[in-house]
């Protein structure tokens, strides 16, 4: 493992508040995806935040070769996309009558299809 990806770790420990290390990154995607879903929350919802936090924590795609298997094993296991790509979800949704919060106009609360 690369210092930098040691670095990362540790940071995210300190940020997320965690008694025990990380050993991979890897372990810290899942513990990623735990915390997106702490609270009830649309899918839509859970899945933006960890795709941010992934993000948040691991910086840069391209940086080192760690943080790229980082990032294929977030793909491939929880279908973590980057912000290009939940835009383009977002707006994919939209046009299907799908809110942010993976509601319809019909259900969603905060109002979204109220011009």
């Amino acid at each position: 493992m690369t210092d930098y990806s040691m670095v990362i770790l540790k940071r995210a420990r300190q940020t997320l508040g965690l008694g025990e290390p990380f050993t991979t990154l890897e372990e810290l995607v899942d513990q990623l995806f735990i915390n997106a879903g702490d609270r009830a929350q649309t899918e839509e919802i859970r899945h933006s935040k960890f795709c941010e936090s992934v993000w948040s924590h691991l910086g840069e795609e391209d940086s080192t070769e760690s943080v790229r298997l980082a990032y294929a094993y977030a793909r491939a296991t929880y279908g973590y996309l980057s912000q290009d790509e939940l835009d383009q979800a977002t707006a994919d949704d939209w046009e299907e009558g799908i809110c942010s919060h993976g509601l319809t106009s019909w259900t969603c609360p905060c109002g979204c299809f109220e011009y």
